[in-house]
């Protein structure tokens, strides 16, 4: 799983809001239905970064259980409305970095959530090469 070196607050990342009133837009829909398994992934993440930084180190089956335990306490606590929230401003700035990289120059703004529905507005922007 490739991950995002870019920060959220990187300048490249820019504004999105260039939408023109002439040109189509689409929607693209999103509805987290469950979030267990992406906290409990982050914070098993989280817990072995932290291990290797240690001097001192528990034994690996030491480590699992206590990692596996507070993974599942925080799954429990964390819900997929707290994710649609923390996802939607996000997804917002990333979706055009991320698309520039395939080529695609497009406009975002996120237009709705709701609980753990979210809905962001795409307008694609076609620059045409007569090379």
């Amino acid at each position: 799983q490739p991950k995002l070196i870019m920060s959220l607050n990187d300048p490249l990342l820019g504004n999105n809001s260039a939408m023109h009133a002439e040109k189509k837009v689409f929607y693209l829909n999103l509805t987290i239905l469950d979030a267990k398994a992406a906290v409990k992934a982050k914070v098993l993440n989280k817990i072995q970064e932290r291990q290797a930084k240690r001097h001192v180190k528990a034994p690996k089956f030491v480590q699992k259980r206590v990692a596996n335990s507070l993974a599942s306490v925080a799954s429990a606590v964390v819900k997929p409305h707290k994710i649609a929230e923390m996802l939607g401003p996000r997804l917002e700035k990333l979706l055009p970095y991320l698309l520039r990289e395939k080529g695609i120059t497009v406009a975002v703004d996120m237009v709705f959530i709701e609980d753990t529905y979210v809905v962001w507005e795409l307008q694609v922007s076609y620059d045409l090469c007569l090379c």
